[in-house]
Parts: C-alpha cells; structure tokens; sequence
C-alpha cells in the first residue's frame, strides 16, 4: 500500500503548505483520477524497461511523475481498495 502512503505525504505537503485542507484534497483526488483513467489506456505514459520490465512513467500536471507497472497478461493497472 506504499502509493496510498504516497498519496497521504503528498496531502499533508499540499495542506501544509497551501494552508488550506481543499486544496490537497482537490489535488490528491486529480491524482487519482489519472490514475483511474489508466483502466481506459493502460499503455500510456512512457516505458522504462530500463529501469524495471513494465515499469511505464507519465508526467502529472507539470509537477510530478507518477510511476506505475503493467501486468504482462491482460495488461492492467491494480489500485488498492481502500476501507
């Protein structure tokens, strides 16, 4: 669960320093929307096998990087259920 610890760091960064709990909530819940949207195109963003097979980057608003691997059959994207 490593990207949900991600994503808590990244909205205490963003609140901390906006000083304002919205506007990480609204950035974070961005960040998961792009990620949702890689069940659409699980292919996209750029592949870096070489630095991992199936390890693929895209750039996320000009401020960050999001990383993420493909399965190797059927490619899809896993995000952990959250309870």
């Amino acid at each position: 669960m490593e990207a949900l610890d991600d994503l808590d760091g990244i909205y205490v960064y963003v609140r901390d320093r906006s000083g304002d709990p919205r506007t990480a909530d609204r950035y974070v819940a961005r960040i998961k929307a792009s990620c949702d949207g890689l069940s659409l195109f699980p292919e996209r963003g750029t592949r870096r096998d070489d630095l991992e097979v199936g390890l693929r980057t895209m750039d996320f608003e000009r401020r960050a990087t999001i990383v993420f691997a493909l399965e190797p059959v059927p490619k899809w994207v896993e995000w952990p259920e959250v309870q």
